[in-house]
């Protein structure tokens, strides 16, 4: 939040013909309350810690002059080989101790490493004008569901259960984001005329796994 607040001061003291055309930023789907389904015009926030980083965070961005175009992605889990769900995980699923989180019920929106650079570049390049959107693939899946097809791409069971409490022990306070996750909508991503490498958790996971 400090480095965008003082990114956003830099730009709004330099002289008008100097300052950038336009800005990207990462934001993230933790500004949503978890429990519930969201589109980029949702104002049901959380109130926690996290939702309360986020909300700061976009704040920053909104005195931005004018004439800067701005483009926020609110980005889901991010899955790449080097991302730390992954890494965490893969040795327990590959000995056959994976499980779902919880009652593996909750909202699990997920993105890939890939399509979020894509995305960037989609919106540094293509993108006219200022706009907010959810970064998710466009499948909606559950904690369960991940579970089960992580699993299936070792070839191993998943029959436990994973306590949230665990999670937090590795996590710290990020883990809600696997514990209490929202569920959100990417169609205003896919109407605006950008298309995912990996829109599903199976293709995702398939490109992941096989690097792994």
């Amino acid at each position: 939040m400090v480095t965008t607040r003082n990114l956003v001061k830099a730009i709004i003291d330099l002289p008008e013909n100097e300052r950038p055309k336009k800005v990207v930023s990462a934001s993230a789907i933790g500004l949503y309350r978890s429990g519930d389904s969201h589109t980029e015009e949702s104002t049901n926030f959380d109130d926690g810690f996290v939702g309360e980083v986020v909300k700061d965070w976009e704040n920053e961005l909104r005195v931005l002059p004018m004439n800067v175009q701005t483009i926020v992605f609110r980005l889901g889990i991010v899955f790449g080989k080097e991302a730390k769900t992954i890494h965490n995980m893969l040795l327990p699923f590959k000995l056959g101790l994976g499980g779902k989180i919880g009652s593996g019920e909750q909202a699990f929106p997920f993105i890939h490493e890939q399509d979020v650079v894509n995305a960037f570049v989609w919106a540094t390049e293509t993108l006219e004008t200022s706009d907010t959107f959810n970064l998710t693939a466009p499948e909606s899946i559950s904690n369960k569901e991940f579970t089960q097809t992580f699993a299936r791409q070792l070839k191993r069971p998943a029959f436990f259960t994973i306590p949230a409490f665990a999670l937090k022990l590795v996590f710290g306070k990020a883990a809600q984001l696997l514990t209490q996750s929202p569920n959100v909508s990417s169609r205003k991503l896919l109407n605006a005329g950008f298309n995912f490498e990996y829109p599903t958790i199976k293709a995702t996971l398939q490109n992941i796994i096989a690097k792994s």
